[in-house]
């Protein structure tokens, strides 16, 4: 863990956790996230208590703009949460409760709707070409077949936790 509070050295408290957050952002941008953005996940999640843009900015040595903005983008994928303190004006951050259900939430509202618009273009007489045709059904099967296992997985999590289903999983899957 980072610590309570950010440090005022510009930096993470050590070498080894300073590391884990420059692995947190090439592994967002890899996941199509500003490598800024990874940075302030992985602080974040390194860090105890809540961090305000200043000191956000400070810990990762990038200027405030920046931290706005791919802070806005972290809360509104859900992956970040904004919290007041009593006595202080400044919004602060943290990251949000149950946040690998949250992004795995995300990524199920993706995967379904690809696969509305495979399932559109395959029910559709546009495509004559078996090879594609084809094609888009062993897709879209694998979208079924991904998001349904997905799913499953993720209501077996939240019932070790205790917390409700994904309601109507296979439903919410099939288009057809």
């Amino acid at each position: 863990m980072i610590s309570k509070h950010p440090t005022t050295a510009g930096a993470p408290a050590n070498a080894a956790t300073s590391e884990l957050v420059e692995q947190f952002g090439v592994i967002m941008e890899a996941d199509e996230y500003p490598r800024v953005a990874g940075r302030l996940f992985g602080l974040l999640l390194l860090t105890e208590d809540t961090c305000s843009l200043e000191e956000l900015a400070e810990q990762l040595s990038v200027s405030k703009a920046s931290i706005s903005i791919n802070i806005r983008m972290l809360e509104q994928r859900g992956i970040v949460e904004r919290v007041s303190r009593p006595g202080d004006r400044r919004d602060h951050y943290r990251i949000a409760p149950d946040v690998l259900a949250r992004t795995v939430e995300q990524r199920l509202a993706r995967w379904r709707r690809m696969r509305a618009v495979v399932s559109s273009a395959t029910a559709s007489r546009a495509i004559r070409n078996k090879v594609i045709h084809e094609r888009l059904d062993e897709l879209n099967r694998a979208f079924e077949h991904m998001h349904d296992a997905t799913a499953r997985a993720l209501d077996e999590w939240r019932q070790r936790r205790g917390q409700p289903r994904v309601s109507n999983v296979r439903n919410s899957a099939r288009t057809r």
